[in-house]
């Protein structure tokens, strides 16, 4: 009933307009409403997005769980019946310092106080600027289809042109903080290439597959992308609760199948990626994490006639399955971390803005 007559008044409305042109007037505070969402919204997404989903990971690639420079000693519990003096010290295996968020969180504070968890920022966003440069000026020099084409092998010679700054900041990051700017802590061009270019090549190819798994799961259950597609789903009839429930359902399928490729794909390549560029790490510098430079005596330094870096084989050799076990868990946490800021964000923020901004709109006929 409610619904003929919505219907009833929104074409009487449209009769008595006529010719005319409805136009929606926003509050004069609009902007102002646009402006503190913003101001509120941009830096919660950019701390998820750099600390929690690219700084901290870095830890837990990089940290050796077996090359502890001591093992603390407790007593023996008298649990076991043996008197006093017969209890002997036992050593107890250290728990790794990136073993949690909270962990992760305390080994920053404790290097450089609250704004540790923005070291190396500065060059993580120098790259970024020129990486979006040189990718904006190859595809409008390619054209939009040959530069999705070719989108892998422009993203792998970008990485490598900016290999220099994306290892650099590797070594910022897992070392205490120094004096020297972070262009005089560019290692050499030529060592860097060398090492890379093999985790550069399988981490662009699985960028771009991670990418364009969304779209593929989406074409493979008949998920309609956009406006458009969902009412041709429904013969351009209005969307029922079936309907909507179906498309909650496929959205999810789609978002599920999405976080699989990231981790499947990304957190592998990733991670091979990183440690070899952790190897470049020079002689005199110490990490503020465990890191066994040698990858189990696999790789020797150039100083005495070795290669100076470690390979594929190297760091997935010496990378166990508890290490990746924890390196799965913080991804998994950082996406329910990021799913709940979004809906606090959406049920508080954003929503009641765009609520007082319609509710206070005014229709006038033009």
């Amino acid at each position: 009933m409610l619904q003929n007559i919505g219907s009833a008044i929104y074409k009487r409305s449209l009769e008595a307009a006529g010719d005319q042109t409805v136009v929606v007037q926003l509050p004069w505070w609009t902007p102002i409403v646009f402006f503190i969402n913003v101001l509120l919204i941009v830096p919660i997404v950019f701390c998820l997005d750099y600390t929690l989903q690219t700084l901290y990971p870095t830890f837990v690639i990089v940290e050796d769980e077996n090359a502890a420079d001591f093992e603390p000693l407790v007593p023996k519990s008298p649990k076991n019946g043996k008197s006093g003096d017969e209890e002997e010290d036992v050593p107890v295996t250290p728990s790794p310092v990136s073993n949690s968020i909270r962990s992760i969180y305390r080994l920053l504070r404790a290097n450089g106080g609250f704004f540790a968890n923005f070291r190396g920022l500065s060059i993580y966003l120098v790259e970024r600027f020129i990486t979006v440069i040189i990718l904006h000026s190859a595809i409008r020099c390619l054209g939009l289809y040959l530069g999705l084409i070719l989108g892998p092998v422009l993203h792998l010679l970008c990485n490598l042109l900016l290999a220099q700054l994306s290892t650099a900041w590797v070594h910022i990051v897992i070392t205490p903080a120094s004096p020297l700017r972070w262009w005089r802590r560019l290692p050499a061009f030529s060592t860097t290439v060398k090492a890379v270019w093999g985790p550069m090549f399988l981490f662009s190819i699985a960028s771009f597959l991670a990418e364009w798994a969304p779209f593929v799961i989406a074409k493979a259950v008949h998920f309609p992308l956009g406006f458009h597609a969902a009412m041709a789903a429904q013969d351009g009839q209005k969307p029922t609760l079936g309907f909507a429930c179906l498309l909650l359902v496929k959205y999810f399928a789609v978002l599920a199948g999405s976080i699989v490729a990231v981790i499947l794909l990304i957190v592998p390549t990733r991670m091979i990626l990183v440690r070899v560029q952790a190897s470049l790490l020079p002689v005199d510098e110490d990490a503020i994490i465990p890191f066994d430079r040698s990858f189990g005596g696999r790789v020797q330094t150039a100083l005495v006639g070795g290669r100076g870096f470690a390979t594929i084989t190297d760091v997935w050799s010496t990378f166990s399955r508890a290490v990746m076990g924890r390196l799965v868990k913080l991804h998994v946490k950082v996406i329910a971390i990021n799913v709940l800021v979004g809906f606090v964000l959406g049920g508080f923020i954003v929503f009641p803005s765009v609520l007082a901004v319609t509710t206070y709109s005014t229709v006038v006929k033009a």
